[in-house]
């Protein structure tokens, strides 16, 4: 799935400012990427099933070797 190169987003301060404001290009694609973190989605949700293939080995070696990253149990 391609994502936009442009976001308008919506949004407001600390104090309850509200504000809007377009973002382009890397700044869109980083803003993108940490909304899915709000919504639980990592980068390799949204790759292709023929790409994720090609690195699942990779991804699951980090995971062999950093144990601490492995949700505790309850």
């Amino acid at each position: 799935m391609q994502r936009p190169t442009g976001v308008q987003i919506e949004a407001q301060t600390l104090l309850g400012t509200k504000f809007k404001m377009t973002l382009d290009g890397f700044e869109a694609r980083v803003f993108q990427h940490e909304y899915d973190h709000l919504d639980g989605v990592l980068f390799q949700d949204r790759m292709s099933g023929e790409v994720l293939g090609t690195i699942q080995g990779k991804l699951d070696a980090l995971v062999e070797n950093h144990p601490e990253g492995e949700p505790k149990q309850l």
